[in-house]
Protein backbone atom coordinates (compact mmCIF):
# COMPACT_ATOMS: atom_id res chain seq x y z
CA UNK A 1 0.00 0.00 0.00
CA UNK A 2 0.89 3.68 -0.80
CA UNK A 3 0.44 6.24 1.60
CA UNK A 4 1.04 9.82 0.75
CA UNK A 5 0.84 12.80 3.36
CA UNK A 6 0.39 16.13 1.59
CA UNK A 7 -0.62 19.78 2.97
CA UNK A 8 -4.62 19.09 2.21
CA UNK A 9 -5.30 15.64 1.54
CA UNK A 10 -3.92 12.41 2.22
CA UNK A 11 -3.67 9.77 -1.13
CA UNK A 12 -4.20 6.18 -0.81
CA UNK A 13 -3.43 3.55 -3.26
CA UNK A 14 -3.94 -0.36 -2.84
CA UNK A 15 -2.71 -3.18 -5.71
CA UNK A 16 -3.83 -6.64 -4.83
CA UNK A 17 -5.37 -9.20 -5.30
CA UNK A 18 -5.78 -8.31 -9.12
CA UNK A 19 -7.48 -5.22 -8.34
CA UNK A 20 -6.14 -1.22 -7.88
CA UNK A 21 -7.78 1.21 -5.92
CA UNK A 22 -7.00 4.97 -5.05
CA UNK A 23 -8.38 6.88 -2.65
CA UNK A 24 -7.96 10.81 -1.61
CA UNK A 25 -9.16 12.03 1.91
CA UNK A 26 -9.45 15.21 3.02
CA UNK A 27 -7.04 15.92 5.80
CA UNK A 28 -9.74 17.22 8.22
CA UNK A 29 -11.48 14.18 7.99
CA UNK A 30 -8.28 11.88 9.40
CA UNK A 31 -6.80 14.45 11.63
CA UNK A 32 -7.73 17.01 14.62
CA UNK A 33 -4.73 18.75 14.32
CA UNK A 34 -1.93 18.22 11.88
CA UNK A 35 1.65 19.54 10.57
CA UNK A 36 3.88 17.99 7.59
CA UNK A 37 7.31 19.62 6.95
CA UNK A 38 9.46 18.14 4.34
CA UNK A 39 12.15 18.97 2.03
CA UNK A 40 9.93 17.43 -0.78
CA UNK A 41 7.27 20.53 -1.11
CA UNK A 42 5.30 19.27 2.39
CA UNK A 43 5.09 15.83 0.92
CA UNK A 44 5.88 12.51 2.03
CA UNK A 45 4.61 9.49 0.32
CA UNK A 46 5.40 6.20 1.82
CA UNK A 47 4.73 2.29 1.25
CA UNK A 48 3.56 0.36 3.82
CA UNK A 49 1.66 -3.15 5.04
CA UNK A 50 -2.22 -2.90 5.44
CA UNK A 51 -2.34 -5.28 7.75
CA UNK A 52 0.06 -3.66 10.00
CA UNK A 53 -1.31 -0.42 9.78
CA UNK A 54 -4.97 -1.69 9.97
CA UNK A 55 -3.46 -3.34 13.87
CA UNK A 56 -2.78 -0.28 14.68
CA UNK A 57 -5.97 1.15 13.89
CA UNK A 58 -8.22 -1.17 15.27
CA UNK A 59 -6.08 -0.56 18.73
CA UNK A 60 -6.99 3.37 18.18
CA UNK A 61 -10.64 2.14 17.51
CA UNK A 62 -11.11 0.21 20.69
CA UNK A 63 -14.04 1.76 22.80
CA UNK A 64 -16.03 0.92 25.45
CA UNK A 65 -18.84 -0.62 23.34
CA UNK A 66 -16.70 -3.05 22.05
CA UNK A 67 -14.73 -5.69 24.00
CA UNK A 68 -11.96 -3.99 24.18
CA UNK A 69 -10.29 -3.45 28.01
CA UNK A 70 -9.96 0.55 28.20
CA UNK A 71 -11.79 3.20 25.75
CA UNK A 72 -9.39 5.67 23.41
CA UNK A 73 -8.91 9.46 24.54
CA UNK A 74 -6.09 10.43 22.19
CA UNK A 75 -4.38 8.95 19.35
CA UNK A 76 -1.18 10.44 18.49
CA UNK A 77 0.60 9.43 14.84
CA UNK A 78 4.47 10.72 13.79
CA UNK A 79 6.51 9.54 11.34
CA UNK A 80 9.70 8.20 13.62
CA UNK A 81 13.07 6.21 13.25
CA UNK A 82 13.27 2.82 15.32
CA UNK A 83 16.46 0.96 15.05
CA UNK A 84 17.54 2.77 11.35
CA UNK A 85 13.76 1.97 10.00
CA UNK A 86 11.50 4.16 9.74
CA UNK A 87 8.27 3.81 10.91
CA UNK A 88 4.89 5.27 11.54
CA UNK A 89 4.44 5.56 15.13
CA UNK A 90 1.10 5.31 16.90
CA UNK A 91 0.86 6.49 20.38
CA UNK A 92 -2.71 5.55 22.05
CA UNK A 93 -3.81 6.77 25.51
CA UNK A 94 -7.14 5.84 27.32
CA UNK A 95 -8.67 4.30 30.15
CA UNK A 96 -9.75 1.59 31.52
CA UNK A 97 -13.34 0.74 32.54
CA UNK A 98 -11.79 1.22 36.71
CA UNK A 99 -10.62 4.26 35.67
CA UNK A 100 -6.60 3.79 35.22
CA UNK A 101 -4.69 5.20 32.38
CA UNK A 102 -3.25 3.19 29.59
CA UNK A 103 -0.85 3.72 27.09
CA UNK A 104 -0.65 1.61 23.90
CA UNK A 105 2.37 1.83 21.17
CA UNK A 106 2.29 0.36 17.44
CA UNK A 107 5.17 0.56 15.59
CA UNK A 108 4.42 0.08 11.92
CA UNK A 109 7.38 -0.18 9.67
CA UNK A 110 7.42 1.68 6.20
CA UNK A 111 9.71 2.71 3.41
CA UNK A 112 9.91 6.45 2.47
CA UNK A 113 9.77 6.84 -0.95
CA UNK A 114 11.61 9.40 -2.63
CA UNK A 115 10.53 11.97 -5.00
CA UNK A 116 11.49 10.28 -7.97
CA UNK A 117 10.24 7.25 -6.90
CA UNK A 118 6.51 8.74 -6.31
CA UNK A 119 6.96 10.28 -9.63
CA UNK A 120 6.90 7.54 -12.02
CA UNK A 121 3.49 6.54 -9.57
CA UNK A 122 0.66 6.73 -11.74
CA UNK A 123 -3.11 6.63 -10.45
CA UNK A 124 -4.33 2.77 -10.62
CA UNK A 125 -6.35 1.64 -13.90
CA UNK A 126 -9.86 0.42 -13.16
CA UNK A 127 -10.72 -2.76 -15.42
CA UNK A 128 -14.19 -2.80 -17.42
CA UNK A 129 -16.76 -3.88 -15.23
CA UNK A 130 -17.99 -7.45 -16.12
CA UNK A 131 -21.90 -6.24 -14.80
CA UNK A 132 -23.36 -2.96 -15.00
CA UNK A 133 -26.23 -2.10 -13.10
CA UNK A 134 -29.01 0.06 -14.20
CA UNK A 135 -31.46 2.02 -11.63
CA UNK A 136 -34.96 0.70 -10.55
CA UNK A 137 -36.58 3.50 -12.26
CA UNK A 138 -34.66 3.08 -15.79
CA UNK A 139 -35.47 -0.69 -15.81
CA UNK A 140 -39.08 -0.14 -14.83
CA UNK A 141 -39.09 2.54 -17.60
CA UNK A 142 -37.93 -0.01 -20.30
CA UNK A 143 -39.88 -3.37 -19.03
CA UNK A 144 -43.84 -1.08 -18.64
CA UNK A 145 -44.41 -1.87 -22.54
CA UNK A 146 -43.98 -5.13 -22.09
CA UNK A 147 -46.18 -5.43 -19.03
Amino acid sequence: MVVSFMHDFSAVSDVSWNASSSRQIKVDSLFTSYRIQSNASNEITMSLSAEALLAALRSASSSASSSSSYETEEVVMKLAKKNDQAALSFEITGKTRTGRRVRVAHDVKIEVMKPSDVARLTEPMCPEPDVSLLSFCLVDTLIQPFL
